[in-house]
Formats: structure tokens, C-alpha cells, sequence
């Protein structure tokens, strides 16, 4: 640009001829007088708002799924009453088979906090379906700048359950609530 006085647009912060009376990047209606006034605005930072959105997005997606855990499992009729919660039928996933009076465990799946802590970041949609041993319900996914983020919801017992968020495929971020 040109050493004439300019003004900085207030919503971009591109830089205008004092005469303009729009900013010439995003259109913004210059403040009243930009086209007569001799100072200039003190400029203002270039802010990327496809980044703040979908850093906004991500923690919404997470703050939902974690919600929607929450509600799913306070609303599964499978969840015992504080009565019967003693008298509940142990999970297929954790039963074990005496052989010559030594008790052997089954390789655990499911959801459990020992296969949550053995889901690690940057593993695929399928390595976790592997450890966890059942597909997830989708809960939400956006396409945002080139990224594809997906959250997926895995139901426990009663009221536990996990979130496993995935970007472009791979797992970035984990939640459990209840996980034993």
C-alpha cells in the first residue's frame, strides 16, 4: 500500500485507504469519519477464525459426548436399582474357568478402565474396536479446514461409558465416566 494515512478495519484488521468507506478484504463498514480523519486506527491482530471455530467445536464435541454418556446412562434400563445392584449377573467379559484349581482369566474386552487405559492416541477406529471388542455409537463429526473429526460413545456397566474422538482417522482425545 501507498504512504497515505490509512485506516485498519475493526473486524479483519486490513489495511484501508482513509477514503475507503468498506474494507476492501471482508466488506466491514469503516467507522464514521475514516473517510475525513487524519489518524489512523491502531491496528488489529489478524485473527484466524476457522482455527478459534473449530477449537470451539472440539470442546463442544466433547462437552456433548460426555452429556449424552451421562444421560444415556442415567436413561439404560439395564442399570440395576440400588436394591438389586448386588444381585447383578457378572459381564461375559470378565467370567473365568478353573483348570486344575488354578483360576484363569479370559483376555479382557469391553468396556472396562484397563482397556481405556490401553487406548492410546493416534491409533485407528478399528484398534480400538479390537480392544473394546463392539463398534461405537457415532455421536457427532465435522468436516473443518481440511479436518475430519468424529466422536464416538462406547457404553459400560450402568451407568460408565467412554467418548474416543478421531481426526483425520486417528484418535486424538479419550473421556470415560464410571469405568471400573
Amino acid at each position: 500500500m501507498s504512504n497515505q494515512p490509512s485506516w485498519f478495519c475493526p473486524s479483519c484488521g486490513h489495511q484501508n485507504q482513509l477514503n475507503f468507506k468498506h474494507c476492501t478484504e471482508c466488506g466491514t463498514m469503516l467507522p464514521p469519519g475514516a473517510a475525513t480523519s487524519q489518524t489512523p486506527i491502531q491496528q488489529l491482530p489478524k485473527r484466524s477464525s476457522s482455527f478459534s471455530f473449530f477449537w470451539l467445536a472440539l470442546i463442544g464435541c466433547v462437552v456433548f459426548g460426555f452429556l449424552c454418556a451421562v444421560f444415556f446412562a442415567a436413561n439404560n434400563p439395564d442399570t440395576p436399582s440400588k436394591e438389586n445392584r448386588n444381585n447383578v449377573m457378572p459381564s461375559p467379559f470378565q467370567t473365568t474357568r478353573k483348570a486344575e484349581n488354578v483360576e484363569l482369566a479370559r483376555p479382557s474386552t469391553g468396556v472396562t478402565m484397563a482397556n481405556y487405559n490401553r487406548l492410546q492416541t493416534g491409533m485407528t477406529y478399528s484398534e480400538v474396536v479390537a480392544i473394546l471388542g463392539k463398534e461405537g455409537v457415532e455421536l457427532s463429526s465435522n468436516d473443518i479446514g481440511g479436518y475430519r473429526t468424529i466422536m464416538y460413545q462406547w457404553q459400560g456397566k450402568g451407568i460408565s461409558g467412554m467418548s474416543v474422538m478421531f481426526q483425520n482417522g486417528r484418535m486424538i482425545q479419550k473421556s470415560q465416566i464410571g469405568l471400573e
